[in-house]
């Protein structure tokens, strides 16, 4: 299982300190995939990058780490391990729901635990999510120079940008609409997985992942279409690279 994850913290030092431990912590998969000394920061990395685990300090100039949680939707909100050196914030960390509370200096041994925690929210996150794919079609409303289509999720083969429009090709046609990717990723759910900034693909219709060197890829899907992912987009390579070898 690879975990994506992003530090917050104001102090320097401490976001570095606990990004060494994460990378000594080899019983996992993790990626380190952003850091930032504020909320502000937090927030552009939570929206860009779409971390599983927000590694989040409390006390920081301006707004706090529970300041932040008020701001952000809780359906969208990562997994959130509080990392602080106030213990009396404790019980109102784990009514925010947090998965861990975290006492600086943070031992390997107690990270150790914490990213256990994690995984097995992960775990139950994605049970949840593929019972209610399995319970009802996901579908989605696409508006096409004025032609409004609903497709089914399941049919959609991927989704690239091309300028300000997305381009969504699925199994018997290709449409042309004005939603973000982010949107488009969101409203799918399960049923799409994002290669790159600019592309997502359906796992069932990939039929093969090549290597081109530089820790980047060439996604072929069943219907000939080409798509290269990028390097931030790891994580999501593995995931397709082990439903392709399952």
């Amino acid at each position: 299982m690879s975990i994506r994850c992003a530090i917050v913290d104001d102090e320097k030092l401490a976001r570095e300190g606990l990004r060494i431990l994460l990378e000594r912590c080899e019983a996992f998969d993790l990626d380190v995939i952003g850091e930032a000394e504020n909320v502000r920061e937090a927030k552009t990395i939570m929206r860009r990058a779409r971390p599983d685990v927000l590694f989040l300090d409390i006390n920081m100039p301006g707004k706090s780490g529970f300041e932040l949680l008020n701001d952000v939707d809780p359906d969208r909100r990562p997994l959130i391990v509080f990392v602080t050196a106030h213990p009396e914030h404790a019980v109102r960390g784990f009514d925010a729901s947090a998965v861990d509370y975290l006492l600086k200096p943070v031992s390997d041994q107690r990270l150790t635990e914490s990213l256990r925690r994690v995984c097995q929210r992960i775990t139950e996150r994605e049970a949840v999510s593929r019972s209610l794919a399995m319970a009802r079609p996901v579908r989605i409303l696409i508006n096409d120079s004025g032609r409004r289509t609903l497709v089914d999720a399941a049919n959609i083969v991927c989704i690239r940008a091309a300028g300000d429009y997305m381009c969504v090709t699925t199994r018997s046609d290709e449409l042309v609409c004005r939603m973000t990717l982010d949107r488009l990723v969101h409203a799918l759910g399960t049923q799409c997985i994002r290669v790159h900034r600019s592309a997502a693909v359906n796992p069932e219709f990939v039929r093969e992942i090549v290597s081109i060197g530089r820790s980047r890829y060439r996604i072929v899907m069943d219907n000939g279409i080409s798509l290269e992912s990028s390097t931030r987009f790891r994580p999501s390579i593995r995931r397709l690279a082990a439903r392709l070898s399952g």
